[in-house]
């Protein structure tokens, strides 16, 4: 199985319609592998999640202390966000929004 490269010419004039131009052919297994990776690099950082703690094997790991890395998660991304989440309270004018504190992790 094999991908096609298509062209798509979609500015013609009033009386053409859109055209479809191949441009060229790459192998399956090439393909999905550069797609797969290329995707995983465009996904992962809009989660702001570290990899280390979503369980995703990657080939370059950068640091093996989860304690650490789920320190800095909770400092950089959770933090703000829990005090715009607790910004309902004064807004409320009642505690709405408790947050729990900040726990490391058993992973023992």
């Amino acid at each position: 199985m094999a991908f096609k490269n298509l062209f798509v010419n979609a500015k013609g004039k009033d009386t053409k319609a859109p055209e479809l131009k191949a441009i060229g052919q790459v192998e399956a297994k090439d393909a999905f592998k550069d797609v797969k990776n290329q995707t995983i690099a465009d996904v992962l950082p809009l989660h702001h999640v570290p990899i280390e703690l979503m369980s995703v094997r990657r080939e370059s790991i950068t640091s093996l202390d989860l304690n650490k890395v789920d320190w800095l998660f909770h400092k950089n991304e959770l933090l703000p966000l829990i005090d715009m989440m607790q910004e309902l309270n004064d807004f409320a004018g009642q505690e709405v929004i408790t947050p729990n504190e900040y726990k490391q992790l058993d992973y023992t």
